[in-house]
């Protein structure tokens, strides 16, 4: 059965390039360009792994949604992958996304390298 991955972005080009990317690679990809039906989604589907972009709609939504699931019991061993092209904003927050469990993805990033992420963060 294939890995599934919950990817939450609100730009369509990006969506499209983490589709092709990770179904090519043999993961079950859901996407979403907003946040309002992703909690009870991810609840409800328990993904291997959660790839959200820090910037939703030019505030910092992805990272309160975020804090939203992990807050959430169910959802403490899932790994997630945090993206972004705010670089310096996520190193400002480093500590707290590494205490919780999140991995760093800065844009533009490495097809190869993000590949590597995901399938150590699937395979945990």
């Amino acid at each position: 059965m294939a890995k599934l991955i919950v990817v939450v972005d609100d730009a369509p080009e990006i969506l499209e390039l983490y589709k092709e990317l990770l179904t090519d690679e043999g993961y079950d990809v859901r996407l979403y360009s907003a946040v309002d039906t992703v909690v009870q989604d991810v609840q409800k589907l328990q993904p291997d792994l959660l790839i959200v972009d820090f910037l939703l709609g030019g505030s910092t939504t992805g990272w309160q949604l975020i804090q939203r699931l992990t807050n959430a019991q169910n959802n403490v061993s899932m790994p997630i992958i945090l993206s972004s092209g705010a670089c310096e904003t996520l190193t400002s927050l480093k500590e707290q996304l590494l205490a919780a469990h999140v991995q760093l993805l800065p844009k533009p990033f490495d097809i190869d390298n993000f590949l590597v992420q995901v399938k150590n963060a699937v395979e945990v």
